[in-house]
């Protein structure tokens, strides 16, 4: 992944004439690997590399459950630094293309940063003296409450996805029937100029003259 992109990153530093071409070429040779940059902007190799650092930060996360299973209150601290970084990441760099994804994933993130600070919460309860089981049942049932939102939230955007689908292949289906292509975009055309087509009438007048 991270040959792919430096690939890509080497290839938009050539001189304008020449990028756009060895750019597009590029992506046509490893079309196969379109996954590892589709979807992310194509503005700097921090976008594209969106992929890659999501994969890192899940790999760091079970590092941290697998080797410090003793010490849940680092493990618990480590992960919220990962998930405020992950943010950070999100909020100012924007590297999705897609809005609405863009806006479910900082919305996880969010989530999932609150969920694991009740969690640093109820480890740091337990290393107290005097842990109170009020508090500690209290966070509990703020947890499952964030569970049940989290799981209608993927809910409702699956469910958009599927219409947002349904839509789009109608709408090819309208094309297709009209019998025009999918990708065609009309030319556009400037008002204020006269046209230069001639109409067959004028055509054939003056072909006789």
């Amino acid at each position: 992944h991270g040959w792919f992109l430096q690939k890509i990153y080497a290839a938009k530093k050539l001189p304008i004439e020449k990028s756009p071409g060895e750019i597009e070429k590029i992506y046509k040779k490893y079309e196969t690997f379109q996954i590892l940059y589709k979807g992310a902007k194509q503005e700097s190799l921090i976008h594209q590399s969106y992929l890659l650092i999501y994969t890192v930060r899940l790999l760091i996360f079970g590092l941290l459950i697998a080797t410090l299973t003793n010490h849940p209150l680092a493990s618990i601290l480590l992960i919220n630094l990962l998930s405020c970084l992950m943010l950070a990441y999100l909020f100012l760099r924007r590297p999705l293309e897609d809005k609405v994804t863009e806006i479910l994933q900082f919305v996880f993130e969010i989530m999932l940063l609150v969920y694991n600070i009740c969690v640093l919460s109820l480890a740091g309860l337990d290393n107290s003296q005097s842990p109170s089981l009020c508090t500690q049942k209290g966070i509990g049932i703020f947890l499952l409450v964030i569970k049940i939102i989290f799981n209608f939230v993927i809910f409702g955007f699956f469910i958009f996805k599927l219409v947002q689908a349904y839509l789009q292949m109608q709408k090819q289906a309208q094309f297709r029937r009209r019998g025009v292509p999918v990708n065609e975009r009309r030319p556009m055309t400037n008002k204020a100029q006269p046209s230069t087509a001639q109409s067959p009438s004028t055509a054939a007048v003056e072909n006789t003259g």
